[in-house]
């Protein structure tokens, strides 16, 4: 249900006219995951995410977000005396209350969906294995809570220099089996760009 509604509502946003004050902003940088599997030692490896994020303005002070993130998830996991380094590629759709208390400080807090793109890579021992997420016991969506704090500078007038820092918690569980291992989706984002107000 959730991959449903979420993904309409970011739409539905997106589609609203410009009627009051909104932001877009383009960012690039780097994306920590460190998931949550049990019977596994997960080590954090950064990897590349950017994206394109939209802000309209709904009362003094609070604004509502959505946008398409791409984000490279890349950890390694240890089971067994067995290292694992897995790479996969995953489009992160936000929808988030956006909190400015300050001219160059902001807090947001909401609701994600995510879908893997494509395959997963899985390097074991030095020899990397292409597999589906199916093929690995994993579901490809996953949805769950996103939190940011926001730092912008101003450039000129209706541009800024943005700094990112999103925190994901996931709250599906994305194992297709459970019974045989929990696995659940967490990473940080450090991003930095542009954002131009109009």
């Amino acid at each position: 249900m959730m991959k449903k509604i979420l993904p309409s509502l970011a739409v539905l946003f997106a589609l609203q006219p410009f009627s009051s004050k909104a932001e877009i902003t383009v960012l690039g940088g780097l994306n920590f995951s460190s998931p949550v599997a049990s019977g596994s030692v997960i080590a954090t490896k950064a990897a590349f995410g950017l994206g394109v994020l939209l802000d309209k303005s709904l009362v003094p002070l609070f604004s509502l977000e959505s946008g398409l993130l791409y984000n490279t998830e890349k950890y390694s996991s240890t089971s067994g005396g067995t290292v694992t380094t897995v790479q996969a590629t995953r489009l992160h759709i936000p929808l988030m209350v956006r909190f400015t208390g300050m001219p160059f400080l902001s807090a947001g807090a909401g609701l994600y969906y995510e879908n893997g793109q494509g395959d997963i890579d899985a390097d074991v021992s030095g020899t990397t294995i292409t597999s589906t997420y199916s093929g690995i016991g994993l579901k490809k969506e996953d949805y769950g809570l996103d939190f940011d704090l926001r730092f912008r500078m101003p450039l000129t007038p209706g541009v800024g220099f943005v700094v990112d820092g999103r925190y994901q918690l996931g709250l599906m569980e994305r194992a297709t089996n459970p019974s045989s291992g929990s696995y659940k989706s967490k990473a940080i984002q450090v991003l930095a760009g542009v954002s131009l107000g109009f």
